[in-house]
């Protein structure tokens, strides 16, 4: 009897995270190639390295996007949420770079990315700003975190907006 409500308990748990994004599964949800075709609006960089670079020269925030190219959420995410006029307006004021779980497993574990999609912000400097977001995010939602990453770093002084 105690057994089988660790397993309810358990169960019921696992449900509800499967059920907010793409937890523990890199690699494991596959999608037909037609679902993820399109190019999103928002300009992502791919290394890392160089948009930490732009950012601190252009005195911008970075966004960081965790995802994987196996990720029911993660690609939705790119194909709506990335491609709202707002967010993409928005953006324009980030350093947004794109992270393949897949292909940066290290920096996943540097940032402590447990699944995706993860969304992390970070000032010029690489210092992370806000709470990570994790799980799929509408435009609204995500807008509303951007503003705030963008008032945190007004808020310390660290760009002139």
């Amino acid at each position: 009897m105690n057994n089988r409500r660790y397993f309810t308990i358990f169960l019921l748990i696992f449900s509800l995270c499967a059920l907010s994004g793409c937890i523990q599964t890199f690699g494991t949800v596959a999608l037909p190639p037609e679902s993820v075709e399109g190019e999103e609006a928002t300009v992502f960089y791919d290394d890392f390295d160089e948009a930490r670079t732009v950012a601190g020269q252009e005195k911008k925030p970075m966004l960081l996007f965790f995802y994987s190219p196996n990720c029911v959420f993660s690609q939705q995410m790119l194909k709506e949420t990335f491609s709202d006029d707002e967010v993409t307006k928005l953006a324009s004021q980030f350093v947004c770079v794109k992270i393949d779980e897949s292909r940066q497993r290290k920096m996943c574990e540097e940032y402590d990315v447990k699944g995706t999609p993860t969304i992390q912000f970070m000032n010029p400097q690489g210092k992370v700003l806000l709470q990570r977001l994790t799980a799929k995010k509408s435009p609204n939602e995500l807008l509303l975190q951007m503003q705030l990453a963008i008032e945190s770093l007004a808020a310390r002084g660290q760009q002139r907006l």
